[in-house]
């Protein structure tokens, strides 16, 4: 459905990645799951705009309030990088 690489999908997509948000019955594995699915589909339609630490960012910003501490303490991070922002997720979650 995703293939074709008109502005109409891209919009769509984005459309989607920037509703994207982990809800509270949802699993942190799964909502990340989502996310780089969402990703993926995007590349998939050459839309290559995301480096890795606006990827990061993004997937920070589908966090709920209760995830702010996290949020901000990654924020602040002077190495800011998807797979810490993916892995620091998924640990908080084990907690």
């Amino acid at each position: 459905m995703y293939e074709s690489t008109t502005a109409v999908n891209q919009v769509h997509l984005m459309r989607r990645l920037i509703a994207a948000r982990l809800e509270d019955a949802k699993s942190a594995a799964k909502h990340i799951s989502t996310f780089n699915g969402l990703l993926n589909q995007l590349e998939d339609v050459e839309w290559r705009i995301f480096d890795d630490k606006m990827k990061a960012i993004f997937l920070l910003m589908t966090l709920l309030k209760t995830w702010e501490a996290l949020v901000v303490s990654l924020s602040n991070s002077t190495s800011l990088t998807f797979d810490r922002v993916r892995g620091e997720i998924l640990n908080e979650e084990i907690r």
